[in-house]
Formats: C-alpha cells, structure tokens, sequence
C-alpha cells in the first residue's frame, strides 16, 4: 500500500529523537521561503513538533512525514509564513496537514480564513487543534477545518465545542518512545491533532481522499472521538456564483465572486431558489441558501449553510439567561440605506483602533461580508438569544455588540437588550444622511453629510469611543 504523505508545521522534527528520518524538512525563512532545514532540533528545548510526528508514526506507521518549522522555539511564529509552508505542501503533493498552532486574535480572522479557504478549495485537509485558553481559535474555529481537542471536562460539552467550532475530541495521552526512553505526553489539544490526523490519514489510505462530512461519518463510529458535524458558520468560500436576489452592496464579499459562466471557477454557489440546488448537485458545490423556505434534502457530501441552521443553534442554547457585560451599541436605520456596506465599515473602524466589536443584523445575507445574522423570528425567544449572544461574544472574546435594526423595530429588541448603552439612529433623507446619537436619552451628537464615508464613520465612531469610554472611567 502505497504511504501517504502527511506535513507537520510545527517547530521542526528531530529524527534522531524519532529513532528514523522523516521524508522531507524545511523552514520558512525571513524572505518567507520554505528552504532545506538544516537546524539542529537536538538543542530545542520543546520538542513540540518531534512529538507530534511521534505520535502521527505511532497510530500510522506507513506514513510520510515532512517537517515545516514555521514556529521558534517558544512557540510563536508569524501569520505571514503560513502562506508559504501551505504553498510547499501543495508543491510536494503533501494533501494531508497538521497544525497545532493558531491565534485567537481577531484581527487575524480574516486573513486567516481567506488564505485556508484558498487550500482547502484545492483539495487539502487541514487538521488544526484549537487553542488551550478556551477561545475561538483561528483557523481550528472554522468549517473546513477539522478543528480537534482533547478529551476533557472543560469540553464535554457539546453547545460549548460547537461554538469554539471543535469537530472531534481526541486523545492526548499517548505512551511515545523518544531517545529510547519511554514517557506519555501531557494531556492537551495539541497532541489529540496529531492522533486524529495519524486516523484521518489511514482513512484516506483506505478510502482516497474524501471530504470532511465523509470523514465525520467515519469517526463518528470510533470509541476514542467524539464528532459534531454541524456547519453552524458559511466561512469555507473561496470563490462563489451568486444566483440569489441579494440587494445590492457596495460592501465586499470575503471572498471572490465570478458569474454562472465560470461556475467550474467557484467552489460554492450562493442562491434564495431552492431549485437551484439541482445545479449544486450538478457541479458539484458547497451551498448557501439565503432564502426563507427551509431546504428538506439531506446535502451530506457538501457544506451547506442556510438561515435556519442559526435558528436551530439558537435553539441549542438552554435558556440560561445571561447578561452582557460588555457596552451595546444599537443602530436604528431608516430605508435607502446601504446597511450591509454601514456595518461592515463600523466594524473596521472600530477594528483599526483594536476594538473587537460583535456586528450583527437580522438579514441572512449579512454573513456574506463577515457579519452576524440573528434570526429576526427568534427575537421572542429572549433568553436562548440573550445565551446565544453571551457565548458567541465571550468566545469571541468581544469589546462590545453593534445591533443593527430597521427603523420601527425597536420594540422587537427591548426585551433582547434592556440596557442599551448607546442608541444610533440612521436616516437617509433626500440623499442627504442623518445620525443622532442618543445615551441616556439624551442627544449627543447629530451628523448630517451627502455620503456614508470614511469621516462619515469616524465622526459617528469617535463619538461612541469617548461616550463608552468615559463610562468606563465614571
């Protein structure tokens, strides 16, 4: 049976520890290169990466190992050289990587997401074990990633691993042999990755390579995992086709968009008709369904995303009603205007002066640029969506929560939000754009200009830092 090829990106492989040499070794360099690795991993003083090979060779002996040193010794390394070490992987044919690194800074979302989805789309199953400090990881949080913790109290629960985005539970402690010597690794998340990578692997031995709901399928049925196979955020896309009336934005999708007649570019078409799932069948995509009828075929061998796949995690949530200790920001926006691209630029805003600020709306597509969607038909549902957003934010680890509402529909969210720290109200007037700032009742600050601009956003943002802030101070 021919090996297969499996890439640890780590903080390097010494073969020497291992008792045998590995298939192939390289570092990214300052120039973000991936060159011949020619340290001496004897002198590390955490054998992080030799551990995790360890354990791979252990549960899958006829495997090829390659080694990508990406982190330094303590463990840190830069977001910026994951780009290249993918890059070798996919040169080398190596399809099968495993990682257990990640960030859970938010400013590292993005680009995070955009460069997996790029490999992902090319046929690389990525296996990434979530952080230790029990936040939203990047990218082990995300759909196409098979995101991996070990076995513990901490994440028995399952609404819990389903919102820190963990796909399978795995073991940690494993008897290794490293100079001769015998000892069993610390139980972490870091090595139940290697454990599920070293199972994945024999599948694709077995099987050829398959994609991720296959897989959960399969370990679904192993006494040592554990496996959710819920795909509760549309964050895989690459590149898709848009056949759904979305109105239009001058916000921008994460990801690229091509038309229906470059749909063998795309690797998800996003639609609001349900008969268009034929020509998903057809070509074979991942689905986003941003209509209101509820999709009763079983889509098993893609991911799929529509509305009511929120409306059923919010419903997960038990009802322990929780209350939010970080500021609410609520936006009340008139028509004509452009709420998708309003959002989008607040939450960059407030981004570019470090603050982590929970965006959402009620309309499905909001998901499309990186936003939020609550559910508007689970507004009655007070305490599993005040749960709901208490996690997501706490996970999240959110400054703040920007809720965005059409105008006339506050009633709707008093229950939601009792104690509203500060409310905007956004209007489109004869072309001409008005916001009142309200805290305490009180009004503020009135805006008025021709366009929702860069200043337009700044004067608005400033005015909320300095109320939300003098709080604090007060």
């Amino acid at each position: 049976m021919q090996k297969i090829k499996i890439a640890i990106i780590d903080n390097g492989v010494d073969e020497a520890a291992l008792g045998n040499e590995i298939s192939g070794k390289v570092y990214v360099n300052e120039k973000k290169e991936c060159v011949y690795d020619e340290a001496d991993m004897s002198r590390v003083r955490f054998a992080h990466g030799t551990i995790c090979a360890a354990i791979i060779q252990k549960y899958l002996a006829n495997s090829e190992i390659y080694s990508i040193r990406l982190l330094n010794e303590d463990g840190s390394g830069l977001i910026e050289h994951l780009k290249p070490a993918l890059d070798w992987c996919i040169e080398k044919g190596i399809y099968l990587v495993n990682l257990s690194l990640g960030t859970t800074h938010f400013r590292d979302k993005s680009l995070i997401r955009t460069l997996v989805n790029h490999y992902v789309s090319k046929g690389m199953c990525i296996v990434a074990a979530t952080s230790n400090s029990g936040y939203e990881s990047y990218p082990a949080s995300f759909s196409n990633i098979i995101g991996v913790a070990t076995h513990s109290s901490f994440f028995s629960d399952s609404l819990k691993r389903l919102f820190l985005g963990i796909n399978i539970l795995g073991e940690s402690e494993h008897t290794l042999r490293l100079y001769g010597v015998a000892s069993v690794t610390q139980k972490c998340n870091s090595y139940a990755a290697p454990f599920v990578t070293a199972y994945i692997g024999m599948f694709f031995m077995e099987q050829g390579f398959q994609n991720i709901t296959k897989l959960y399928k399969r370990f679904s049925k192993k006494e040592t995992m554990i496996t959710i196979s819920e795909k509760v955020e549309p964050d895989w896309i690459c590149c898709a086709v848009i056949k759904a009336n979305i109105k239009k934005s001058k916000a921008d999708y994460y990801f690229d968009v091509v038309g229906i007649e470059e749909i063998n570019r795309a690797d998800t078409l996003i639609i609001d008709n349900l008969s268009d799932l034929e020509l998903a069948t057809q070509y074979r995509k991942n689905v986003v369904y941003v209509g209101s009828e509820k999709i009763k075929e079983t889509l098993d061998d893609c991911f799929y995303w529509c509305p009511n796949k929120r409306v059923q995690f919010i419903d997960r949530c038990t009802g322990n009603e929780q209350e939010l200790d970080i500021p609410i920001i609520v936006f009340e926006v008139s028509e004509k205007i452009d709420v998708a691209f309003l959002l989008a630029e607040f939450k960059k805003d407030f981004a570019d002066r470090e603050y982590n600020i929970y965006t959402a709306g009620l309309e499905p597509e909001y998901v499309l640029y990186g936003l939020e969607y609550v559910p508007e038909q689970c507004l009655s549902k007070v305490k599993t969506v005040k749960e709901f957003i208490y996690w997501q934010t706490f996970y999240m680890q959110s400054d703040g929560v920007l809720f965005c509402i059409s105008e006339g529909k506050h009633s709707l969210i008093e229950p939601l939000f009792s104690d509203i720290d500060v409310m905007v109200r956004i209007e489109n007037i004869n072309n001409i754009y008005l916001a009142e700032i309200q805290n305490e009742d009180i009004v503020v600050l009135k805006i008025s200009d021709c366009e929702i601009d860069k200043d337009f956003v700044e004067k608005v943002t400033n005015c909320l830092v300095r109320i939300l802030t003098e709080e604090e101070d007060g």
